[in-house]
């Protein structure tokens, strides 16, 4: 269980970074302030807006929704 609670942590401690950092610069840490998410696939290759900040790309929209 060590293992598993010392990757945990881990995954936090970069999560908890990249939130601080996009709070630094201004945007959304989900889509990197581009506003929209991509899927691609071997068949199709769609965009979509980012869910979490409405597709703004704003740290403040993506606070407000979180």
């Amino acid at each position: 269980m060590g293992l598993f609670q010392s990757f945990s942590n881990w995954r936090a401690a970069k999560y908890q970074q990249k939130v601080a950092n996009a709070e630094e610069n201004g945007f959304c840490p989900d889509c990197g302030g581009q506003g929209f998410s991509t899927f691609a696939n071997e068949h199709f290759y769609t965009t979509y807006d980012c869910p979490s900040c409405n597709g703004s790309g704003l740290f403040s929209e993506w606070q407000g929704n979180n």
